[in-house]
């Protein structure tokens, strides 16, 4: 387990490392030019009202690439060690199988929550306050965990028996309760945004993809770091 989990930090470093070049490449100067639509407006008038917008100092390039790659790498890090363990618990191993597993962290972390909560870079308000975003981000990954749960003890107990319906029944039952936050609804509405749909529309594509590239290359690296390792050693 000790190997697994060191496996999992070089990989998250790595891939970490990668998400930091991506970020600051791709998704830094799309924020820096949606700051520059919300710096241009002083002030926005909404229901019959003015709201002042102050802009802030801007963030120095070598502090805001420090701070970057520091939070990215930790992230890479954690994601590592988790995808690590649960790697070394898979029946069949190998690239292909990280690669899979890269693909289902970036369903669940990334995808799913984007689908009710999507990336908005600054300049933009939502209606939902803080508080209801996060509220409803938990209920999604509590929804997630159980829907993962709930897959794996049915495909298990129904396997053996009814092997041609066990994997479709479990995957529908599962798909009904990942579904509950998204029909309960999500706050994903905007108030106003300072900056152009073009530019929104940009971001969002550009983080999905950034976080794509991201779990591709840690589901990768932890299956190349933990190819030498056997579940049976542990």
């Amino acid at each position: 387990m000790k190997d697994s989990i060191l496996n999992g930090v070089i990989a998250g470093l790595i891939a970490g490392v990668i998400l930091g070049i991506l970020t600051l490449t791709v998704i830094t100067p799309l924020i820096l030019k949606a700051e520059v639509f919300e710096s241009s407006v002083t002030v926005i008038k909404e229901s019959a009202s003015s709201h002042e917008h102050v802009n802030g100092e801007e963030t120095p390039f070598f502090k805001r690439m420090l701070f970057t790659m520091v939070g990215t790498t930790t992230l890479g890090v954690s994601y590592g060690i988790v995808l690590s363990i649960v790697y070394l618990y898979l029946r069949n191993k190998g690239i292909k199988k990280g690669l899979i597993l890269g693909f289902f962290g970036f369903l669940f972390i990334n995808l799913l929550p984007g689908l009710g909560l999507p990336p908005n870079p600054p300049g933009i308000e939502t209606i939902a306050e803080a508080r209801n975003r996060q509220l409803w981000w938990l209920l999604l990954i509590s929804a997630e965990i159980m829907g993962i749960g709930i897959f794996w003890f049915i495909h298990r107990t129904l396997r053996n028996s009814y092997k041609a319906v066990a994997a479709p029944a479990a995957a529908l039952i599962s798909l009904v309760v990942i579904s509950i936050p998204f029909i309960v609804g999500s706050p994903s509405g905007i108030k106003y945004s300072l900056v152009p749909d073009e530019i929104v529309t940009i971001f969002r594509i550009a983080s999905f993809a950034v976080a794509f590239i991201f779990w591709l290359f840690l589901g990768g690296f932890v299956a190349y770091f933990n190819k030498n390792l056997l579940k049976e050693e542990y």
